[in-house]
């Protein structure tokens, strides 16, 4: 990672002073930023014990620079505060540590050039990686392309190098870091109401943290298949991924998450209703191994990720109102058909349920303030409760 970001920010400074030099044109007139500033506190209003000690206020800034060298040439780089929560884990993980956001702590998260001419788009660098249905926000050294055969097709690859990935926990082992190499194939298109995408992505994994020692790499292939109908009034999704591990001793098994979204409006209120089914062996199907990828069903807390041969359903409903307001309510109700494992393992939940009601105002275009109740509990196999919490958060976010 640190050789490629080198040659990024060697090349990003290359091409402005060529750029600068040989066009005559100031940096300024070729340079354009845009980025967000947001700070949040919490309240938590349960004694839950994995909340209590969490920072109550988190701030969230992130900046980013593109220039424009020429017509085909462009050099963005970004910087992002480092804890962009307040945890350094989703609340479903037995690991969960707190962090303190009394401090920030930038780092420059992105150095990447983008190529564009006709048909074709190439972006290399430390960037966000490709495939972006299956992970959140991870970033790698690497290289996208894309061609455009027309708007019915568009080819995609990319090949990454990163050390973002966690390692799977199905076995319940505790998550860490790995080093992975990442290789995608996709296509993607649209025919008129009807719009698909089909991802391959290869991981190779090249540590030995999930199988017993006797391997030097393992891996995983995940396959993505989505098509939609955009009816006008309302829309219909349906998604199946799977995921296969590598010969991994002890840990790797088979996940699978079929998925059907259906959105639309009616008499000013946006509805979206979804249900999802988790495979036998669980619906960890991302490909970084966090819950929060936009492949999985998830509200707040509550996601198919950490439920085995579970059902879910999922349903919201908002609403503008007061001209500036805006109120969105929130429920998601999963439930697995387990009925015996080891009841300490996070993947083997039982059922967990979760509400949430946000309140926004937009004062302005760029300026937004929330107020967000939240509430969820999540079951463990042998009945009990394993989380449960309730908090009340405040939130502001400017966008520039």
């Amino acid at each position: 990672m640190t050789k490629l970001t080198k040659i990024s920010l060697v090349t990003a400074v290359a091409l402005m002073g060529i750029s600068s030099t040989a066009c005559g044109a100031s940096i300024a007139d070729k340079l354009t930023f845009k980025g967000e500033i947001s700070y949040t506190m919490e309240q938590n209003l349960k004694d839950d014990v994995d909340h209590k000690e969490e920072a109550q206020h988190d701030i969230d800034v992130r900046v980013q620079a593109d220039f424009k060298v020429n017509d085909n040439f462009t050099v963005t780089a970004r910087l992002d505060e480092l804890n962009d929560d307040d945890t350094d884990a989703n609340p479903n993980e037995e690991d969960k540590k707190t962090k303190n956001s009394s401090a920030l702590q930038p780092e420059i998260d992105q150095v990447y050039v983008t190529y564009k001419k006709d048909a074709l788009k190439s972006m290399v660098g430390l960037q966000k990686i490709s495939a972006p249905r299956l992970h959140d926000s991870a970033n790698g050294d690497g290289a996208i392309v894309e061609y455009k055969l027309s708007d019915a097709a568009v080819l995609n690859g990319g090949y990454f190098y990163t050390t973002e990935m966690k390692s799977s926990d199905i076995s319940g082992g505790g998550e860490k870091l790995e080093t992975d190499n990442i290789v995608s194939l996709g296509l993607n298109g649209k025919v008129d109401i009807v719009n698909y995408g089909l991802t391959y992505a290869m991981i190779k994994d090249s540590s030995n943290i999930t199988n017993d020692g006797t391997a030097k790499d393992n891996g995983a292939k995940i396959v993505d298949a989505l098509v939609g109908v955009n009816l006008g009034f309302a829309s219909l999704e349906l998604a199946n991924t799977s995921k296969s591990y590598d010969a991994v001793v002890g840990t790797g098994k088979d996940q699978k998450l079929t998925k059907a979204t259906l959105k639309g409006k009616v008499s000013g209120i946006d509805y979206s209703l979804a249900y999802a089914v988790t495979g036998k062996d669980g619906g960890e199907v991302s490909l970084d191994n966090q819950d929060d990828a936009p492949v999985h069903l998830l509200l707040n807390s509550v996601s198919t990720y950490n439920f085995k041969d579970a059902k879910a359903i999922y349903a919201s409903i908002g609403s503008k109102f007061a001209d500036d307001y805006t109120a969105k309510f929130e429920y998601m109700t999963i439930e697995s058909d387990i009925t015996t494992g080891e009841t300490t393992n996070f993947k083997n939940y039982k059922e967990a349920k979760e509400y949430q009601l946000k309140i926004e105002n937009n004062i302005d275009k760029n300026f937004t303030v929330w107020v967000n109740y939240n509430d969820y509990e999540i079951t463990k196999l042998d009945g009990t409760a394993n989380k449960d919490a309730v908090a009340l958060t405040l939130g502001a976010k400017y966008t520039f």
